[in-house]
């Protein structure tokens, strides 16, 4: 893991940045790797010590400071190397948003990878400072991940909960041409032609799937399709909502989500998300892309040995970032004792007998 690997890898995601600027990044994502902890001064230990660490943390700072980046550079090229990891098919972009504490509110954006997700980026920003602009952040950032996906733009697919169900949202997607999956609430109006009902007045049953094509959503009539799934076991039916015209493969999809959940767990507990002490959005947005391609790095740039599953689990599969993470801590290890020198052992003098 020299630093050489780092570099070669941020060059490789944004060829564009100032040389400066992307060692800065590979030093931050490989401290991120190495402390797995999302404080300034855990990742300031975490750099070379060539100098005092105060000097570190200020060099971080100084980075996480800078309004010189170009962070849309680098979501778009994130979201350019999912679309190359799922060459056919539709491309689901799973969004949701999650707190980090009282401080910010985080939009995040993933695709799913080998039953978790990979972070195509984040967004912070304060929910006391938003209020009829907040919609348009949320555009805007699908818009950034759409213009970076070139010629496979047509593949995305927004797959969301309901927390983004609302019908102007749905007529900017069918406005720019973005196919979407999102459930929604039941406690809306719904129109066919000569008839206007809510949602909750449907008969459904557990156990039962129906297909409504054709429907105007909302207050804005939106024009969708409305998959009702309820599964046995559910307390209540899922209300899918979508541009897509194929029901088994909506419900697919839809159920894609929860690996962004996934995320959020992996970030808070094996990354310490919330020990970020940031308060702008602006650095938080710079930090939290590092830790979107510190993911990437371990997903695809850290080998694992033959078989390493086998020599690692007690019971039951373990996720793809489990398996790097252990790798890596047996690295560390390995190269922990190695690093110190073989001392000759005391030896034992007899006991000394009256």
């Amino acid at each position: 893991m020299s630093k050489q690997q780092f570099q070669d890898f941020v060059a490789g995601l944004v060829p564009s940045w100032r040389l400066s600027q992307r060692k800065v990044l590979a030093l931050c994502i490989r401290a991120l790797v190495l402390s797995q902890c999302c404080s300034l001064s855990a990742l300031a230990r975490a750099l070379p010590p060539t100098t005092q660490l105060r000097y570190r943390l200020k060099r971080l700072a100084r980075f996480v400071d800078n309004p010189r980046l170009d962070l849309l550079a680098a979501w778009k090229s994130l979201a350019y190397q999912a679309a190359t990891l799922q060459p056919h098919g539709w491309l689901p972009v799973l969004v949701d948003e999650t707190g980090l504490r009282d401080r910010a509110s985080l939009l995040w954006a993933a695709v799913p990878y080998r039953g978790r997700s990979l972070p195509l980026g984040c967004l912070a920003f304060s929910p006391r400072l938003i209020k009829h602009s907040l919609w348009k952040l949320r555009e805007g950032f699908l818009w950034c991940l759409y213009q970076g996906l070139g010629r496979h733009q047509a593949r995305m697919v927004v797959v969301a909960d309901r927390g983004f169900a609302a019908s102007h949202f749905f007529r900017w997607l069918h406005r720019v041409n973005l196919q979407f999956v999102v459930r929604v609430p039941a406690k809306v109006y719904v129109q066919w032609p000569g008839f206007k009902a809510l949602l909750s007045q449907l008969e459904l049953k557990p156990g039962s799937r129906q297909w409504l094509p054709g429907l105007r959503y909302g207050p804005k009539q939106a024009p969708l399709n409305l998959l009702v799934v309820w599964r046995r076991g559910c307390p209540q039916p899922w209300l899918i909502a979508t541009s897509l015209q194929d029901p088994a493969e909506v419900f697919r999809l839809y159920r894609l989500r929860m690996r962004i959940e996934a995320f959020f767990k992996d970030a808070k507990s094996y990354f310490r998300l919330e020990a970020c002490q940031l308060r702008t959005g602006a650095r938080i947005c710079t930090l939290f892309l590092a830790l979107s391609m510190a993911f990437w790095w371990l997903a695809f740039h850290l080998p694992l040995p033959p078989n390493w599953e086998a020599q690692v689990r007690t019971r039951g599969p373990l996720s793809w970032l489990s398996l790097s993470l252990e790798r890596l801590r047996t690295i560390l290890l390995l190269l922990l004792f190695d690093s110190f020198p073989d001392l000759p052992l005391p030896t034992s003098q007899p006991p000394k007998t009256g």
